[in-house]
């Protein structure tokens, strides 16, 4: 996904600004590739190599989010109701990211690049729609909240009580 959003950045950030989780090893090069960005682009991309405790103000922000599509990111995306593009990791265990991207995509919360060597034009392509129509943005919000279950611990605990009883 790194070398992904690196090889497509002189164009996503035309049209967006671009925070990028990376991980520990790739912090240092794609701070180095934002420094060397042309300075009307490069103030709009700010890599960094974990989002923490501010994870739900960067959702907030966010108008659309590239992601891996693990079971816990799901269900954060469908949580906050984010539209997204994923990129399942593959293979994982029982092909479940493809799965869970195939589900969200179904519903129309998410776009989805499912084979496994997916190409930047393709990421760029699924991006530049979504960044150019507020709209399409807009209905993939409202599938993706329609998803969401905020109140899963809740139904859960209630669930496990019901049954102690």
């Amino acid at each position: 996904m790194n070398t992904l959003i690196e090889q497509i950045l002189p164009t996503l950030l035309t049209r967006a600004q671009v925070l990028h989780q990376c991980g520990r090893d790739w912090i240092g090069h794609l701070t180095e590739v934002a420094a060397n960005l042309p300075a009307e682009i490069g103030e709009r991309y700010h890599p960094t190599a974990y989002v923490g405790e501010e994870l739900p103000d960067v959702y907030a922000a966010a108008d659309v989010v590239v992601s891996r599509s693990g079971a816990g990111t799901v269900a954060e995306l469908v949580a906050v109701g984010k539209p997204s593009v994923l990129i399942p990791l593959v293979p994982a265990a029982g092909d479940e990211q493809r799965n869970n991207a195939r589900y969200l995509v179904h519903a129309g919360a998410a776009r989805a690049l499912l084979e496994p060597d997916p190409t930047p034009q393709q990421l760029r392509a699924e991006l530049d729609e979504l960044l150019l129509d507020p709209g399409l943005r807009a209905h993939m919000t409202d599938a993706a909240k329609a998803l969401g279950r905020p109140d899963a611990a809740d139904a859960l605990a209630k669930v496990i009580l019901d049954q102690a009883k």
